[in-house]
């Protein structure tokens, strides 16, 4: 995408599509990530846990493909150079998009360096430490609407999405949270985490190491506005329908 990007043959809006619209194969990767671990602690429940984490991805998807349809963006072909289109054997082929990937990788490399260096710095202060801990002590407000357990689960989700798994099934063993609390504190804490500490820490370093700075904020907005809505739809369907 940054290849095109950079030759001019995607616009702005056309790569925040092509980020929300590939919502769903994202999913692959944060199923990969969490789901053993989901499973593990939660057992059948994690199965629902991961069905409906996926699901916000699908929804991500829908999100992008309405804003494509919003922005007027439509899916052409790329101008390839005729040097890819070689039919003389596959390494003829290759070798064009090898050559072209490390000119992008030197390309983006240097601004890449400075990105992580200025994330471990902030590591290295705390700020990611301190930024758990306000959102952790706020996290009170939502009592009027979640359980002292769920706030429970939501505080831990926040801190530690993979430690949360293990206190909301030892909270729901013991009867102390419904399956319906169980996975709206689990998917807000871990929304939340990703819409704050992951954003500071994964998303918008990712996209500042690639794209310019006005397209990298713009990139990592919509897909953290895009979150935000997934998971209003599935909060409300949830608490529209007893689990």
């Amino acid at each position: 995408i940054y290849d095109y990007y950079s030759r001019g043959l995607l616009s702005e809006d056309a790569v925040v599509f092509y980020v929300l619209a590939s919502g769903y194969l994202r999913a692959v990767g944060a199923l990969l990530h969490v789901g053993p671990i989901a499973l593990a602690a939660l057992g059948p429940i994690g199965l629902i846990y991961l069905a409906l984490l996926y699901i916000k991805y699908v929804l991500n998807t829908v999100i992008g493909l309405v804003y494509g349809r919003v922005r007027g963006i439509r899916i052409v072909n790329a101008q390839v150079g005729p040097s890819l289109m070689s039919n003389h054997g596959s390494g003829n082929r290759l070798k064009p998009c090898f050559t072209r990937s490390l000119r992008v990788t030197l390309r983006v490399l240097p601004r890449f360096l400075i990105v992580i260096i200025t994330v471990l710095l902030l590591e290295y202060f705390g700020v990611f430490t301190a930024l758990g801990h306000y959102l952790i002590v706020n996290a009170g407000v939502l009592s009027y609407f979640l359980s002292p357990a769920s706030i429970t689960v939501l505080s831990t989700a926040i801190a530690s999405p993979s430690a949360s798994y293990f206190v909301a099934a030892s909270l729901f063993r013991h009867g102390q949270l419904s399956l319906k609390f169980l996975l709206i504190a689990l998917l807000l804490g871990s929304t939340i985490n990703g819409l704050t500490i992951g954003l500071m820490r994964h998303s918008l370093p990712f996209y500042l190491s690639i794209y310019p700075p006005k397209l990298a904020v713009k990139t990592a907005v919509a897909q953290a506005l895009a979150d935000a809505v997934s998971l209003t739809v599935i909060i409300t369907l949830l608490m529209v329908f007893n689990a």
